[in-house]
């Protein structure tokens, strides 16, 4: 079978997915979703974290720590959702799989109806009342927000211009770029292709260890490696952790491609297992959070909501061009081609951060727009 879709010796149908999308063994019958079952919930599960991302960044209108904070929280909510849906479809019929998925969006549904409106928005749309009760809410009730609440006034005061004057402009087309590409590269290093082999390297590595517990190891390792990447990344800073990340994914993929090319019969499967552990570490420190995060630093406050959604948008689109394309590449032109071309796209990752990325680290939403605009010009 192809990546998508590896049978372990009982015959069940091991479907990984990654990015927030699911992931479950079903041992009565092979379920394959296909690409627009794909893209659907896709759409589904990263608007929401699009959505996050903005509203976080409104919310967070002070507070550079917290900033990186908050928008990494993000990133690691997916990811545990990711474990979450590992552990329990390693243990349960499809059925019941669906059903403790279903459970969570409810929650989240039922919270969400008790959360106040950002502070920011509320301000520009000219509510100063139910923003500074909004501010008080998150900072506390006798948290002193008047200067917060004065500086959110003051730039919903400013002069508006057209959506489409506004996303012309040069800085804003500059943040387009570099958060595209960053979504690009995310997706186009291959992600979702190390983890569908995932369980096909743990058998050809002669692991003891049953496909489904391998897979939530492969979960824990990524959550593990995106908490260190949140608690470091104002100090070690977005753009190094993003070119540590690029070498580290470039290295692995670089070991895949040879192991399928070179190795797959010289009894050395550690190797490919070796190689998956570092792809995960690698993606989970970077790549994997910094670009959410960059993604809401890059833009104005006017229009980080419609330049944010394009970029998630495109994030999604290229995610479904991997997981659409992988496999039949796969079948055409064998997997060593198919890890050569992410090892190429790492190279073109590391290069692309060395050069243009700007670091953001300890820098105000308006230095970052003020350096965007310096470089624009």
């Amino acid at each position: 079978m192809g990546p998508s879709g590896i049978s372990d010796d009982s015959g069940s149908s091991v479907l990984v997915h990654s990015g927030g999308r699911a992931h479950y063994q079903d041992r009565e019958e092979d379920h394959n979703a296909g690409p627009a079952a794909t893209i659907l919930h896709r759409m589904a599960a990263d608007h929401p974290g699009e959505a996050y991302s903005n509203a976080a960044g409104r919310t967070l209108h002070s507070g550079i720590l917290r900033r990186s904070l908050l928008r990494g929280l993000s990133y690691l909510l997916i990811v545990f959702g990711i474990l979450y849906a590992f552990v329990v479809g390693g243990f349960v019929k499809t059925f019941y799989f669906n059903i403790a998925c279903a459970v969570l969006p409810i929650i989240f549904f039922v919270l969400l109806i008790w959360m106040p409106e950002s502070p920011v928005y509320l301000a520009q749309k000219g509510n100063p009342e139910k923003a500074e009760k909004s501010l008080k809410f998150l900072r506390g009730k006798d948290a002193d927000v008047g200067a917060e609440l004065k500086e959110m006034s003051a730039e919903g005061q400013k002069e508006k211009s057209s959506i489409g004057k506004t996303l012309c402009r040069k800085v804003t087309l500059k943040g387009l770029f570099l958060s595209i590409g960053l979504m690009l590269f995310q997706q186009m290093t291959g992600i979702n292709a190390i983890i569908f082999y995932t369980t096909f390297i743990f058998e050809k590595a002669g692991s003891t260890l049953e496909p489904r517990i391998s897979t939530i190891i492969v979960g824990i390792v990524q959550a593990i490696a995106t908490i260190v990447s949140i608690l470091v990344i104002e100090k070690i800073g977005r753009k190094i952790l993003l070119m540590v990340s690029a070498f580290m994914m470039g290295i692995s993929t670089l070991i895949m491609a040879i192991y399928f090319g070179l190795l797959m019969k010289s009894g050395v499967g550690w190797l490919a297992l070796m190689a998956v552990c570092i792809f995960i570490i690698g993606f989970s420190l970077g790549f994997g959070p910094v670009p959410w995060l960059m993604m809401a630093e890059l833009f104005a406050e006017d229009v980080k909501a419609l330049a944010g959604s394009i970029a998630g948008t495109t994030n999604w689109l290229f995610a479904f061009i991997v997981t659409l394309l992988f496999p039949v590449l796969n079948d055409s032109i064998g997997a060593t081609a198919c890890f050569a071309i992410f090892f190429g796209f790492s190279v073109a990752a590391f290069v692309f951060i060395l050069f243009l990325i700007p670091e953001t680290k300890g820098k105000t939403l308006n230095e970052i727009q003020a350096k965007l605009g310096q470089k624009a010009e």
